[in-house]
C-alpha cells in the first residue's frame, strides 16, 4: 500500500512539477506571494547571513 502511494506521489510530481515551478517563478500563486515567499526570506534573514546565493533550478519532466 505505501509503495503504491509513493508511486502515485512520484507520478504526480513528474506530471505537475514543471507547471508548478513556472507558476512560482512567475509569482502566479497568491498564497506564495502573500505569505510563503516572505516567510522564506524572513527565515534566511533570521540566520543573519553575510551572503545569500539564490539558485533557480529548471525542472525537467521525467528526470
Amino acid at each position: 500500500m505505501a509503495g503504491d502511494n509513493r508511486k502515485q506521489l512520484d507520478h504526480s510530481w513528474r506530471v505537475n512539477a514543471q507547471a508548478w515551478a513556472r507558476a512560482v517563478r512567475e509569482r502566479r500563486i497568491e498564497s506564495r506571494r502573500l505569505a510563503t515567499d516572505q516567510a522564506l526570506v524572513d527565515a534566511v534573514l533570521a540566520c543573519r547571513p553575510a551572503r545569500v546565493l539564490l539558485v533557480l533550478l529548471e525542472v525537467t519532466p521525467g528526470a
